[in-house]
């Protein structure tokens, strides 16, 4: 779903209420909110890619800095919030990089390429 100033808000408590349990409803940025079936999210389908092609959790690295991403988190042992994320994309995540405005991503990228970290 999506609002051009605040889809959260635009949602609403009841939204989330009445459909919580029957879909999945996660925010997804702050025009964005993301409604799939139940079992349906990031993380779900990185276990799957995981599963298909051998890849440990050690082996994977994933980036994140809103609601919909924390599944996903959970299934990487390399797994960074940028900076600027919500909080509690932060308390699931590994490890915090710097915001997207700062590169954040891209630094850390850039030191797995150079062999500094992972």
């Amino acid at each position: 779903m999506f609002h051009n100033r605040n889809a959260e808000d635009a949602v609403g408590k009841d939204f989330y209420d009445k459909w919580g349990g029957r879909i999945y409803v996660a925010s997804a940025g702050e025009k964005w909110v993301d409604c799939m079936n139940l079992g349906v999210n990031k993380g779900n389908s990185l276990k799957r890619f995981q599963e298909h092609y051998n890849i440990s959790a050690d082996e994977t690295l994933a980036f994140g800095d809103n609601i919909n991403d924390i599944e996903m988190l959970k299934r990487a042992a390399h797994s960074f919030a940028v900076a600027n994320a919500r909080e509690e994309v932060k308390e699931a995540a590994n490890f915090v990089t710097d915001s997207n405005r700062e590169d954040g991503v891209l630094k850390v990228l850039k030191a797995v390429l150079r062999g500094e970290l992972c």
